[in-house]
């Protein structure tokens, strides 16, 4: 609820002109991808009466301060409806599976190339179902109150299975099918040798060096994918941690800025080293609070 807006991570205040301006850019994003219809509520009456299911979800922009800039998205808050698991649940890929796509890249010689899917969830169609949401009041209209969704939003329980299931299904187009014993590993019998894993929008694969560019103009025909070089000489970041290719191998390491940060926000820059940060026999003060679940696993 704004203004004034803040930092849905920090609670940081955060300038109202650089908020509106995310905001317009994420309303465009959803215009681009034609996610939503405006509905009376004479329309949406209209709906129900039909006799169709209908999901109805609140929605609400998360904002948060990130290296670029201001980001703001819109997101679905659902409830817990009672959905069987298996049609929620999101695969991802086994560490093993990463280093598949390394092996091979190693054993072959070739360059491993990183890829991120933009705005992932708003490729994915809305099929075999109503969904109809209630826009957040910066964007709500007397006329309007409500609008059909025709793509899955961010926050929605079931966008990371739909989305997963939806570039499985764009990239059979071209070849790509799923491992049997893990869903997220790709390989293509088009290509010799090429193998992919994705993590929900994040994508690393190896191939032939002469297919890798047709490999990338295929994929990005049916997404809008960032792709964001190659794991080389210099460290390069892919899902929180850092990889670099060397003689030998493949190298991933968590960066060592992220260890000063913590050390510096609980002042133990200069403290002594310790195997354990209690006592062996130390116990818990039962009168004393616990900290937020955040701090906590920080």
């Amino acid at each position: 609820k704004g203004p004034p807006w803040y930092d849905c991570n920090t609670g940081e205040e955060l300038p109202t002109e650089e908020v509106e301006k995310a905001m317009d850019k994420e309303r465009a994003s959803l215009k681009e991808f034609e996610v939503y219809t405006p509905k009376t509520k004479k329309q949406y009456e209209e709906i129900l009466r039909s006799g169709a299911k209908v999901t109805l979800v609140k929605t609400a922009w998360v904002i948060s301060r990130r290296k670029q800039g201001v980001k703001a998205r819109l997101v679905g808050q659902e409830l817990a409806d009672g959905s069987h698991p298996d049609e929620l649940f999101c695969p991802t890929p086994r560490q093993t599976s990463h280093r598949i796509v390394l092996a091979q890249a190693q054993r072959r010689g070739w360059e491993v190339h990183q890829g991120d899917v933009k705005t992932a969830f708003l490729h994915t169609p809305v099929t075999g179902e109503t969904v109809m949401v209630v826009p957040p009041k910066t964007d709500v209209t007397e006329e309007h109150p409500f609008w059909m969704i025709h793509r899955w939003l961010y926050g929605f329980r079931a966008s990371p299975r739909k989305f997963s299931d939806h570039f499985a299904k764009q990239g059979a187009t071209f070849g790509w099918k799923r491992a049997r014993g893990d869903p997220q590993p790709f390989f293509n019998s088009r290509y010799e040798g090429a193998v992919m894993s994705v993590h929900t929008d994040d994508i690393l694969f190896t191939c032939r060096p002469e297919d890798a560019e047709q490999v990338q103009k295929e994929l990005s025909s049916k997404m809008r994918i960032l792709w964001e070089g190659k794991i080389g000489k210099e460290w390069q970041r892919f899902l929180g941690v850092e990889w670099c290719r060397k003689k030998r191998g493949f190298v991933c390491r968590v960066n060592a800025n992220y260890f000063k940060k913590l050390l510096d926000e609980w002042q133990l820059g200069k403290a002594k080293k310790a195997a354990t940060p209690f006592g062996p026999t130390r116990k818990r003060d039962e009168e004393s609070e616990f900290v937020d679940a955040q701090t906590h696993r920080r």
